[in-house]
């Protein structure tokens, strides 16, 4: 359900969906997150085992991240009884997460800081592409809880 007079090409600031609409449509988005860094990351220069392109390591890495807060802001919102505030600060996500459910904080956590921290702000060089192969079957389990 979309609240009539307002835009609706950006159906992510309604929290008045019903709850399928709202998982389907944060699940999808979510989704196309990760396979747009999926994109990115095969462009990038690699030998038999590391990538080592830090330009697409980085933009690939961003582009996972957010797919990763798209499905956090979906579930956050999913799970909210008192109406839902977009957290502001990965602390706030992390606050809420910490209240709900402490195995999908873990996988946030280890998704944050191999994703964000590590390879979008601090990389310089190449990255193991099991590692990386693991991170976004990690983060795709994220995007999953959508699903379930």
């Amino acid at each position: 359900m979309v609240a009539i007079g307002l835009p609706s090409r950006d159906p992510f600031i309604f929290a008045t969906m019903t709850s399928p609409e709202t998982k389907q449509l944060y699940y999808k988005e979510a989704k196309r997150y990760l396979s747009n860094a999926k994109d990115v990351l095969r462009k990038s220069k690699k030998d038999s085992i590391h990538y080592l392109d830090a330009k697409y390591i980085r933009s690939a890495c961003g582009i996972a991240y957010l797919g990763i807060l798209k499905a956090m802001d979906g579930y956050l919102l999913l799970k909210s009884h008192n109406g839902f505030e977009k957290p502001k600060n990965v602390q706030q996500y992390q606050h809420a997460l910490s209240k709900l459910d402490k195995k999908l904080l873990t996988k946030f956590n280890a998704s944050y800081s191999f994703f964000h921290l590590w390879n979008y702000y601090q990389n310089e060089g190449p990255v193991k592409r099991t590692v990386f192969k693991d991170m976004l079957d990690e983060a795709q389990e994220i995007v999953d809880v959508l699903k379930n």
